[in-house]
C-alpha cells in the first residue's frame, strides 16, 4: 500500500458496515468505516495507528474485498491477475442517503478527530434519511464543537438540504 492511495468501500464494504454480517475486529471496521474514496490510506493509517490499530488493516480489508483502490488512483496498466470489483450503481435514493451520510461522517471526523467515533457508529446504523435526520441535533453540536458555530451553521444546512 502506498501512503498516497486512496481507497473506496466495495457494495461488500457498504454492506458490512449496514448490517456488520462478517462482525470485523475493532481495528478493520475502524479502518473500514474511515475510507471515503478521497482521504489517503497514509491518513487513515496515522489516525487508526494513534487508535491502536495495526497498520496491516488495509492489506486485509482488500484482500477480503471491503474496499479497493480508487479508480482514478489505479495505474493504467492494471495487474492482469487481479479481479476487477463489480459495483452496482445505486438509485438515486440510496445515492442520496450514502452521500448525505458520507459527508456527515467527514464533516464529523474532520471537526473533532478520534473523538467523533461515537457519532460515526451511530451514522453507520442509520438506515434510511428520516434516521440521519434524527442525528442532526447531534451533529449540529459536535461540528460547532470543533468549527465553531459560523462554518457548523453553513455545514448544516447543506446536510439539511440534502435530506429534504
Amino acid at each position: 500500500m502506498n501512503p498516497s492511495d486512496v481507497f473506496v468501500k466495495t457494495a461488500m464494504g457498504r454492506l458490512e458496515i449496514e448490517t456488520r454480517r462478517n462482525k470485523l475486529g475493532r481495528d478493520l471496521r475502524f479502518v473500514l468505516v474511515m475510507v471515503d474514496g478521497r482521504t489517503t490510506a497514509g491518513e487513515i493509517l496515522r489516525q487508526a495507528v494513534s487508535a491502536g490499530a495495526v497498520a496491516g488493516t488495509f492489506d486485509e480489508l482488500t484482500r477480503a474485498g471491503y474496499i479497493a483502490l480508487e479508480p482514478s488512483s489505479v495505474p493504467a496498466k492494471a495487474d492482469a491477475a487481479a479481479p476487477p470489483v463489480a459495483t452496482v450503481p445505486p438509485s438515486s435514493a440510496e445515492s442520496r442517503f450514502f452521500d448525505t451520510r458520507q459527508l456527515m461522517t467527514d464533516t464529523v471526523v474532520n471537526a473533532m478527530g478520534l473523538r467523533s467515533f461515537g457519532f460515526t457508529l451511530k451514522l453507520e446504523k442509520a438506515n434510511s434519511v428520516e434516521d440521519l435526520r434524527t442525528l442532526v441535533d447531534d451533529f449540529t453540536k459536535l461540528v460547532e464543537k470543533g468549527n465553531g458555530k459560523l462554518e457548523a451553521e453553513v455545514l448544516v444546512s447543506r446536510v439539511k438540504e440534502l435530506l429534504r
